[in-house]
């Protein structure tokens, strides 16, 4: 049994010293891989561009479909981000996601002030959906 315990360590290192070997693999193949990890503006940039996308696709669909579901395309936008760009760029696309609902889909438009008490509901629970979205991404 001393000899499992001993050895258990040793074969976790081995692990952990051949993925860091294939990290550096993949970053010496294609340099990008390394800075995506690292770059910030990056991260943050892609929020912002899937957040703008979601908004543009859920305007084009409300105007020539009718279709009425506010947060459509932003639930998927902020999964997106979440997973690909980590916790904070998350929620920045989760915040982002509710001022482009909030301004330009719920009445008043082209105001930050949801009237109806369903409108302020339904963007509560869109917050705390993206929060709990990006957190659980992170974690995982």
């Amino acid at each position: 049994m001393a000899a499992i315990v001993v050895t258990m360590p040793t074969a976790l290192r081995e692990r952990r010293q051949s993925i860091a070997r294939l990290e550096a693999i993949v970053i010496s193949i294609n340099p990008l891989a390394g800075a995506w990890k690292r770059n910030w503006v990056v991260h943050y940039g892609f929020a912002v561009l899937v957040v703008a996308v979601a908004a543009e696709l859920r305007l084009f669909l409300g105007e020539h479909y009718g279709v009425s579901p506010t947060y459509l395309t932003f639930y998927p936008a902020a999964m997106l981000v979440a997973v690909v760009g980590g916790l904070w760029p998350g929620i920045v696309a989760t915040l982002l996601s509710a001022a482009c609902a909030d301004y330009f889909l719920l009445e008043p438009l082209g105001r930050f002030s949801a009237k109806d008490a369903a409108d302020i509901i339904g963007l509560a629970v869109f917050v705390s959906m993206g929060l709990f979205i990006s957190v659980l991404a992170e974690t995982v």
